[in-house]
């Protein structure tokens, strides 16, 4: 992939989303699990930073967001952010730098990154933390026009001499509690792509995720401020989904890809998979016929064997006449 110097600029954002809607991505997923009231919920999520290209790429909340809609995922909330962090196969420390939205910085970030994993042994659960998340909230609705981070994890009670911040579970600390300074299309090398898919099991069941955070009961499953109402970043016009995102982290094929159709276009520029042309599946049918044949042959030899006459349908059959009914 050929970056352009600044991903802050107007060429990158579209060169990211094609690069989505071509399946030229890499995701790797891992599970997260709460329970809250006697329920039990089971959550897809990413268990590293989205890649093209093998590189971890920065995102705005208005890119991620995007990004979300087309995989069929959400943003994390706080809370399954920090769940991310409890629940983690391999610790990473945050790696902060001089804020950049150079794209050189985020090739570097990543490979960083990558080198970390190597000396942990390339665990293949869950990492964290690989960046700052944008997150969804409800207080973001106090802070128009603006987007929510959140993330940078740390074990123990400081990180470089300070104690920072706590998490929204009150269980962690980390170097960006929620925080509204940033607009939607701020963008730097520390915020990169996790996501939750869409797919949740609840108690065993399959549920929507924006359905389980309406619902009062459920949604301190991954909500630290009880049921929510903003379930998307705020201002980003909702596309249609390219993929399906598997239901949990065990899928085999976790992103299975679905016909894809930019909004107010015809049916005819379809951008995505071909759609099977409509008549018979002739492989099935082939194999069918094989075997009704071989059930014919055994019941005709059978007749034989018992000496016993074959019926009319048989006879034209062997006759080499177009079997009727009689």
């Amino acid at each position: 992939m050929q970056w352009p110097k600044d991903t802050a600029s107007a060429d990158y954002a579209p060169l990211v989303l094609d690069a989505i809607r071509a399946g030229n991505f890499s995701v790797r997923w891992g599970t997260v699990v709460n329970e809250h009231n006697g329920h039990h919920a089971e959550f897809a999520v990413f268990a590293d930073a989205l890649k093209i290209d093998d590189v971890r790429i920065s995102v705005s909340a208005e890119l991620e967001q995007q990004i979300a809609d087309l995989l069929n995922c959400s943003l994390l909330t706080p809370k399954l952010a920090d769940l991310l962090w409890f629940q983690r196969a391999g610790a990473l420390l945050p790696m902060p730098r001089p804020i950049t939205s150079m794209s050189a910085e985020m090739v570097d970030q990543s490979k960083k990154i990558d080198a970390e994993i190597v000396k942990l042994g390339n665990p293949q659960g869950l990492i964290s933390t690989v960046g700052k998340h944008w997150v969804i909230t409800q207080d973001v609705l106090h802070h128009p026009g603006r987007a929510t981070n959140y993330g940078w994890h740390f074990p123990g009670a400081q990180f470089g001499g300070s104690t920072w911040e706590p998490c929204v579970t009150g269980k962690c600390r980390l170097i960006q509690g929620q925080g509204w300074f940033h607009d939607m299309r701020h963008l730097d090398y520390s915020q990169n792509c996790v996501l939750v898919s869409r797919s949740v099991i609840v108690d065993g069941a399959e549920m929507d995720l924006h359905e389980l955070l309406k619902n009062k009961d459920l949604a301190p499953l991954a909500s630290h401020s009880g049921a929510m109402t903003v379930l998307r970043q705020p201002g980003v016009p909702e596309a249609s989904a390219l993929y399906t995102a598997c239901r949990t982290a065990s899928c085999a094929s976790p992103l299975t890809r679905v016909a894809y159709r930019e909004p107010g276009t015809p049916e005819s520029a379809d951008d995505g998979p071909a759609a099977p042309k409509e008549g018979p599946d002739w492989k099935a049918v082939a194999v069918t016929g094989g075997v009704l044949l071989v059930a014919v042959a055994a019941f005709l030899g059978g007749l034989a064997a018992l000496g016993k006459p074959l019926p009319a349908w048989a006879r034209r059959l062997v006759g080499g006449q177009r079997p009727v009914r009689t």
